[in-house]
């Protein structure tokens, strides 16, 4: 007999150690989950289904705060049993009959609140039948608290009593706190990235201000803009620039001119040749655009695309003879596509020369002045690619 009774809490040992091991394990595997989600509901939906799939237990669901007048707590995940439990019942985590269980005084008290034997005392009086039809004997509802507030409540349900020892519950308060902390990366990621896209939306319309400006005052160099930034954004696609690269050299090629508002337009839009100083003049238009941009706090080196487009490889450009390496790659992109824009199209002081002659520029300062990879993709562009001008 004693034997036995050896036996039998040797077997209940191992049972209870197994257990835990089962429920290390999980908790381990939701704090990957934790980490690489994308967003809360991620957080939500995947912790519940594996305390579920890959623990020793029959449901877990996850419930954020109401503020209607009722205190209502609302699940937004579940797994477990699909039967409905959850829809046929009212939580609430006010002080009133429906607060009383675990998850309303988990949340109002801001602690853990365990039901060692649900079909037992009041607390779970108004769900027991339910809670019995479904198989739970016992429960565990710990607050989720991000930033000193209550956003919610984790709850995990097992279909023996008692089932929920001191370790296990630790578990669960690491648990809890790892999927607040979660929330709140995710929250400050969420809110930084809002911030970001509003500041980019004011850039865009900066931008749009200064092509409008230019498009009242000189329609040529508006116009010479936009034809430049649709072959630079074609060129460096072929490059095989980055996304937000090519965003960034798209808004660059759009005002690369700027400084040229500042040049009085009877010297850009007289007939006839323009002269050494008026020329001279119109030379200070890059140095001129950066100072305009100058306050702007752009995430690209647009300053830099603007006062470079001019310069060239061998150092015969303006205003700061760069050479080689010196020069950024957008503005090398955009220096090619300046030169083949501008021999191409019309001007108030000559005729279009047409796509061949600047082809044929392009070609002849290949390596000169003009990379020769950027050169080779802008001919492909036109000569194998039926590249066309349109508005952008």
């Amino acid at each position: 007999m004693k034997n036995q009774s050896s036996d039998f809490k040797v077997e209940n040992l191992e049972i209870s150690f197994q257990r835990m091991r089962n429920a290390y394990s999980t908790v381990i595997k939701c704090q990957d989950i934790i980490v690489a989600a994308k967003d809360e509901m991620e957080i939500y939906t995947k912790i519940c289904k594996i305390l579920v799939d890959e623990g020793p237990y029959k449901l877990a669901w996850i419930g954020s705060i109401g503020n209607d007048s009722e205190k209502k707590v609302i699940p937004v995940a579940e797994a477990g049993f699909k039967k409905g439990y959850l829809s046929s019942i009212n939580i609430s985590w006010g002080d009133n009959v429906y607060g009383q269980g675990p998850t309303g005084r988990a949340i109002r008290e801001c602690r853990e609140y365990l039901m060692k034997d649900i079909m037992k005392g009041t607390d779970y009086l108004p769900w027991r039948e339910k809670a019995k039809e479904f198989g739970y004997r016992s429960s565990i509802a710990l607050p989720i608290e991000s930033e000193g507030d209550i956003i919610g409540a984790l709850n995990v349900y097992s279909n023996s009593k008692d089932a929920f020892k001191n370790e296990e519950v630790e578990l669960f308060h690491r648990l809890t706190k790892n999927i607040a902390q979660g929330i709140y990366v995710l929250r400050l990621k969420k809110e930084r990235e809002q911030a970001q896209k509003a500041h980019y939306e004011i850039l865009l319309k900066t931008i749009d201000a200064f092509v409008l400006a230019i498009e009242k005052r000189d329609p040529y160099t508006a116009g010479h803009q936009k034809r430049v930034t649709k072959l630079a954004v074609a060129i460096a696609k072929k490059l095989g620039l980055s996304e937000e690269r090519i965003e960034g050299l798209r808004l660059g090629a759009l005002i690369h001119d700027i400084g040229k508002i500042y040049v009085p337009g009877e010297i850009l839009n007289r007939p006839g040749e323009i002269t050494k100083p008026e020329f001279d003049l119109i030379k200070l238009h890059s140095e001129i655009g950066q100072e305009i941009i100058s306050g702007i706090d752009f995430p690209w080196d647009i300053k830099k695309m603007i006062i470079q487009h001019h310069e060239r490889l061998d150092g015969s450009g303006y205003p700061n003879g760069l050479m080689k390496e010196e020069i950024i790659i957008e503005a090398k992109i955009i220096a090619v596509s300046d030169v083949v824009e501008a021999i191409s199209s019309h001007r108030p002081y000559r005729p279009a020369l047409g796509i061949k002659a600047a082809l044929d520029e392009i070609k002849l300062g290949r390596g000169k002045y003009y990379d020769p990879e950027i050169v080779d993709f802008c001919v492909e562009l036109f000569e194998n690619e039926n590249f066309q001008w349109e508005v952008l």
